[in-house]
């Protein structure tokens, strides 16, 4: 499957939306430095700002490094959905898993060293809240 076809999975008039979504986390949070929007099989939805070239292999590592956290989860016997959390001295990459309908999305945030990391938990949480509830919306529809 190829990334333009992966888009099909999602109507236009979402797609339309997400970018906006995406600026939101971005102003809210001091330090971002890009954000990719996936789905679970790794193929790049949207991106803000990230570094040329990046998105894609970005989404392609987001998806894989969540579901292996989603499976660590699993053999632990704890249910629902996870977050990954890689933290250095450069920064954060935040991984959150939401849904769109039926699909699996991938958010993932990238910042610097001065972004405070329970600011960027709330907000990647609250883009994702957002794009649902327009998933939601545009299911009505």
């Amino acid at each position: 499957m190829t990334a333009t076809m992966a888009l099909h999975h999602f109507p236009a008039e979402w797609l339309g939306t997400t970018r906006r979504h995406l600026q939101a986390l971005a102003d809210r949070v001091p330090g971002v430095q890009g954000i990719v929007l996936a789905s679970s099989d790794g193929f790049e939805i949207d991106c803000l700002a990230t570094r040329s070239g990046a998105a894609s292999r970005l989404a392609a590592i987001a998806s894989s490094l969540l579901a292996l956290g989603q499976a660590a989860l699993r053999e632990l016997g704890f249910a629902g959905s996870g977050t990954v959390l890689i933290q250095n001295e450069a920064g954060h990459i935040l991984l959150l898993e939401g849904r769109y309908r039926d699909r699996t999305l991938v958010l993932c945030t990238v910042a610097g060293p001065s972004a405070v990391t329970g600011t960027l938990l709330w907000a990647a949480r609250e883009c994702l809240a957002s794009l649902t509830a327009e998933s939601r919306i545009s299911a009505a529809a």
